[in-house]
């Protein structure tokens, strides 16, 4: 008897174990954001694995899921390019791959448009010592 209840405990415990597995790799995908400054090839790559963990579990998203999860994850200087794909009538069966492809011929206009918004947004710094000669002359 003593055998079987210890069966148990082993059977309970992986159970638990599948339950906190697939709870980790659920919340990966909900709570999945790009990095600032982080390269849309990067971005899909951990895309990517958190997808494949799913699978791993046996948890399928479909297209339309999985690419506006990856939209929405991208920082705001992809808005104009996400929003486009927002609207492609495709988009719901388009495959993540595809959709990281189109994307991809996005990726410099979105650092040059972020660039400039940085070097646009990016405090003046003043001389102290030619301040000084400005006041004393």
């Amino acid at each position: 008897m003593l055998m079987w209840t210890q069966l148990e405990k082993i059977m309970l415990g992986t159970v638990v174990s599948a339950q906190l597995c697939q709870t980790r790799y659920m919340n990966n995908f909900e709570e999945f954001k790009a990095k600032d400054g982080e390269s849309l090839n990067n971005v899909f790559d951990r895309f990517w694995v958190v997808i494949n963990d799913l699978y791993k579990i046996k948890v399928t998203k479909t297209e339309l899921e999985a690419n506006l999860k990856f939209l929405n994850a991208l920082q705001p200087e992809w808005s104009k390019s996400c929003h486009r794909m927002r609207n492609d009538v495709r988009i719901s069966t388009m495959p993540i791959q595809e959709l990281y492809e189109i994307l991809m011929t996005d990726e410099t206009m979105v650092f040059e448009k972020k660039a400039n918004l940085d070097k646009k947004n990016k405090p003046k710094t003043v001389d102290p010592i030619s301040l000084l000669a400005s006041q004393l002359a």
